[in-house]
């Protein structure tokens, strides 16, 4: 029976390259996580948070409105990512990767 026309014969390179292929993508890897990243840290982030609001509210300069609106603007930007980080938990392992 002759093969059909869409279809045709392994090579011995091509059954390599499809076992060195294979080879690569089961390999053992290591465990690289870090655990401090995978536990839950909302007091610790609640804490921080409050701190540093209080410190920068009561330490502003009232006569330099450009400083307060920039330092303002920061903790606006902080606190965003501080509820982003414990809303949406599993955003490190994207950090993670993107740092790797």
């Amino acid at each position: 029976m002759a093969p059909s026309q869409g279809s045709r014969m392994l090579s011995k390179d091509d059954a390599n390259d499809k076992l060195h292929f294979r080879m690569i993508n089961e390999q053992q890897v290591e465990d690289i996580t870090i655990d401090f990243f995978y536990k839950p840290h909302t007091i610790t982030l609640l804490t921080f948070t409050v701190v540093s609001i209080m410190y920068f509210a009561f330490t502003r300069d009232d006569g330099d409105s450009d400083n307060n609106l920039r330092v303002g603007l920061l903790l606006v930007g902080s606190f965003f990512l501080v509820i982003s980080v414990l809303a949406f938990p599993n955003g490190t392992v994207i950090v993670h990767l993107l740092l790797s």
